[in-house]
């Protein structure tokens, strides 16, 4: 309905802006007031000039609460894989929990992952997700330079 509402009001159709929202939602309504739709991972990083940072780095960890597919599509994890895998770094995530399918093909991707709730179980993880994330990073790293030497 909204998507019909910024068309009748405002003359523009926004059901085919990328990023609007299927139903034309908050960033629609801005298209429809003259607003452009633009990916956000892109102005953050270009402002946090995280391209060379990522070159300069020995390797990149990032984190994500669910892992699956959508987190390969447009999403920080898959925005930073596609950084990372263009400098030759590898890709490290500490995440909430990974969806099985996923964790069968992140070693093809080039990724290693940690998941909170398969080291601490559901309750810790969702109890004390500060102090498992810490244990996680510091377990993970320690593995990726074990396993340069």
């Amino acid at each position: 309905r909204l998507v019909q509402v910024y068309e009748e009001e405002f003359g523009v159709d926004v059901s085919e802006v990328e990023g609007a929202g299927a139903a034309g939602g908050l960033a629609g309504g801005l298209v429809a007031l003259g607003a452009q739709v633009v990916p956000g991972f892109e102005v953050v990083a270009d402002e946090l000039d995280l391209h060379d940072r990522i070159r300069s780095a020995d390797v990149v960890v990032t984190g994500e609460g669910y892992l699956d597919e959508q987190s390969f599509e447009g999403k920080v994890v898959g925005n930073l894989h596609a950084l990372a895998t263009e400098a030759g770094r590898p890709l490290l995530a500490v995440v909430g929990d990974v969806d099985p399918d996923v964790r069968t093909r992140l070693d093809a991707r080039g990724i290693q992952a940690v998941s909170l709730v398969e080291q601490f179980g559901d309750e810790r993880a969702m109890r004390e997700p500060l102090g498992c994330i810490e244990a996680a990073a510091t377990e993970l790293l320690r593995t990726w330079r074990d396993s340069l030497a």
